[in-house]
């Protein structure tokens, strides 16, 4: 027991009731000076840490609320402590990056350095100016889009990483908080529909997409020469060969193939096909000009023979 041995000391902390009801923590403090001449007494020295308790539960009771907002994100996200060490991860870091455990991340920052960060345009980043670095630097910043790749799990994948630093109450920079959505899919997405929707302007035959009322609503290079053939203005209704191809292909309500000549001399196969649902028509022209003047040639040889063949072509529209 305490007081059969004497000159020992004693530590802790516990709680209390006090007289009215109520409950305290205490730090308590016991030595032993039994064996002492000058005290020969149990001496108790009594500290109330109530208010410190009180404190430390209520961050606690943060912390696990935090651990769990955190937990239900589906961004990456990191906290780091002021010298560089990743000290707090969610799941959505730990399991893309090939880790079994959360733990296995927590590292320092340095200890990452076979992985490579590049920004969207390819230049390759050295760690002082990754998302963590800038953020423990005082950064704040969203939507930071980056290339990344891991060679240990042979990784790659576009980020959008986003950032801010904590600070104490004198503005010292303690921790600095970031999170990165995988958007890798997203953007192979966005540069599919980006090159889907060049592909019309780049092409080399006339392409044109025309409304139910008759408007154009889109018109690429090679199509806006073809119709100023007709001396076609920009706010002038469509030639009267394309608009009576148009106009067969909605009343048909399948793709369609017509031969239409321009004045200029030049011939188009047109294929028109008004998507389902839609309320518009697509055409595509390839110019046929050399094709129909050799067909044009054989025909007046063969008449000039005497064996006049059969014209098995496709429909023509002559151009007004």
């Amino acid at each position: 027991m305490f007081v059969a041995r004497p000159g020992t000391h004693v530590t802790g902390e516990v709680r209390m009731r006090r007289k009215d009801g109520g409950w305290s923590w205490v730090d308590y403090h016991a030595g032993n000076l039994l064996h002492d001449p000058a005290v020969e007494a149990l001496v108790l020295n009594l500290r109330d840490i109530t208010g410190r308790k009180q404190a430390e539960e209520l961050l606690e009771r943060e912390r696990k609320q935090l651990l769990a907002i955190i937990e239900s994100l589906d961004e990456a996200v990191g906290v780091w402590n002021s010298d560089g060490s990743l000290v707090l991860i969610n799941d959505a870091t730990a399991k893309p990056f090939g880790f079994e455990m959360k733990e296995q991340m927590l590292k320092h920052l340095s200890d990452y350095a076979d992985v490579q960060v590049r920004t969207m345009d390819g230049c390759e980043l050295p760690q002082e100016e990754w998302h963590p670095s800038r953020v423990l630097r005082g950064e704040t910043f969203s939507n930071w889009e980056l290339e990344q790749y891991i060679p240990s799990i042979n990784k790659r994948f576009i980020g959008s990483n986003s950032g801010r630093p904590v600070r104490d109450v004198n503005g010292k920079i303690i921790l600095g908080v970031t999170a990165v959505r995988d958007i890798t899919e997203r953007k192979q997405a966005d540069e599919a529909l980006r090159r889907s929707a060049q592909f019309p302007e780049e092409n080399p035959n006339p392409v044109l997409r025309v409304a139910g009322d008759g408007a154009l609503l889109f018109v690429n290079g090679p199509a806006r020469q073809w119709l100023t053939t007709w001396n076609w203005q920009a706010d002038a209704p469509l030639p009267a060969p394309v608009q009576a191809v148009v106009a067969e292909a909605a009343a048909q309500h399948r793709p369609i193939e017509r031969e239409v000549s321009a004045p200029d001399g030049t011939a188009h196969l047109v294929a028109a096909t008004q998507p389902p649902g839609e309320d518009y028509v697509n055409l595509y022209g390839r110019d046929i000009t050399e094709r129909q003047q050799a067909e044009d040639e054989l025909r007046a040889a063969n008449k000039e023979l005497g064996g006049i063949q059969p014209d098995h072509g496709r429909a023509r529209i002559a151009h007004a």
